[in-house]
């Protein structure tokens, strides 16, 4: 009977051990989903102020940017040069992602999903569309970091309205 109750003690333990494992991955990837909306809200800012502090901030060291139709660039001075030259030349009206899938391991995340980024550019109010994947270390302050940024453009369209050339 001792062996059963014994038995039973370690399985109880072990569930317990279970749940609260569960229950800060939950809290670790919540608390991580919430550091990167914000980081997608700081971006979005940057884009729009065309601010290359801002983008600094975001970035890691070692940053990795590929976009649709552009030389991939690495290293956050050449992030930050080729996102300032990016946005220099739009004004960036709305800016939009929607993650699909998030994993979080310690201190690194991958989210991926869609983004919508409308602007206007040479008087054009245009829309584009597209995916995008993130990969994201958190450094020894805790901030979560931009390690990799691939966005694929999947179409870009002239908005309704927009005057024509």
């Amino acid at each position: 009977m001792r062996t059963l109750l014994g038995w039973l003690a370690l399985l109880v333990a072990l569930a317990s051990c279970s749940a609260t494992s569960d229950l800060d991955t939950a809290s670790q990837s919540a608390s991580a989903k919430a550091a990167i909306d914000t980081l997608w809200m700081h971006y979005a800012d940057a884009a729009d102020r065309r601010d290359s502090i801002l983008f600094d901030s975001l970035f890691a060291d070692d940053a990795t940017v590929a976009f649709s139709n552009a030389p991939t660039v690495t290293g956050r001075a050449a992030v930050l040069e080729f996102l300032t030259s990016l946005y220099a030349s739009v004004d960036v009206t709305n800016f939009r992602v929607v993650p699909e899938d998030m994993r979080v391991a310690g201190g690194m995340a991958a989210q991926s999903g869609t983004l919508d980024e409308e602007f206007t550019e040479e008087g054009k109010a245009k829309v584009q569309r597209g995916r995008y994947t993130l990969l994201l270390d958190q450094g020894p302050d805790k901030a979560w970091r931009i390690h990799r940024l691939v966005a694929i453009v999947d179409s870009t369209t002239v908005r309704a309205g927009s005057p024509n050339p």
